[in-house]
């Protein structure tokens, strides 16, 4: 049997020794590695979760300009809630083929309760008028005839517009009444102007301004100024 040499021995050990040396280092730094690797997919993971989260809160905060397109209805503008009114109430009024008695027309609006805003108008022409104010989503009736004894006008006196209710149409008298409104539709002036006679044949008239007794030049002058 032949002897080992001692030198051969301690080459061999320290080469076992380098090999386990080196096969350790390769191990930790494999180690490190996938240690490091782990750490970043758990980052990368925690960095979408966030995300996520963050497009969860968001999403569930409510839409600015969502909410203002949706918010109330638009309001009406007083045409069309006038042409609404209309369409529903006095459809069959505005054909040529309806009674004298109930037939209507859409006149132009006018300022009748002198506030600055236009009123709107419907005219028959055997009763006269019916004035309507359109706003803040209403509409109210302001003044209308009550048969041929009370036929509705209006007319411009004094820097204002009057509102006249009249019989002119009776034997035996001519009556007028004057109201000027406000812009709340109340009545703040008024006035009359009118005459009468013993009969039919309308002799020995008596004329009349403001329930006094006046002269029949005196009614002619107020008849001319007012009605001018």
């Amino acid at each position: 049997m032949k002897k080992v040499k001692k030198s051969n021995i301690c080459w061999g050990i320290i080469t076992v020794i380098m090999l386990n040396a080196v096969l350790m280092a390769g191990c930790t730094e494999k180690n490190e590695t996938v240690s490091q690797s782990v750490q970043e997919l758990t980052t990368e993971k925690q960095d979408q979760d966030e995300s996520t989260n963050n497009s969860s809160v968001e999403s569930d905060e409510p839409d600015e300009s969502a909410t203002a397109s949706s918010g109330k209805p638009e309001e009406k503008s007083p045409e069309e809630l006038f042409d609404e009114y209309c369409s529903k109430e006095y459809s069959s009024a505005f054909s040529e083929d309806a009674d004298a008695t109930e037939m209507l027309t859409k006149e132009d609006p006018v300022d009748l309760d002198n506030d600055g805003e236009k009123e709107f108008i419907l005219r028959n022409p055997v009763y006269g008028d019916r004035y309507y104010d359109c706003k803040d989503g209403k509409i109210t009736l302001l003044a209308d005839s009550d048969g041929t004894a009370d036929y509705c006008s209006y007319v411009t006196y004094k820097d204002a517009t009057w509102i006249v209710h009249s019989d002119t149409t009776h034997g035996g008298r001519e009556y007028y009444q004057f109201d000027k409104y406000d812009g709340d539709l109340n009545i703040v002036e008024s006035f009359n102007l009118y005459w009468t006679a013993e009969n039919e044949e309308e002799k020995n008239k008596t004329y009349f301004f403001n329930d006094e007794e006046i002269t029949e030049e005196e009614y002619n002058k107020y008849y001319n100024e007012i009605f001018k």
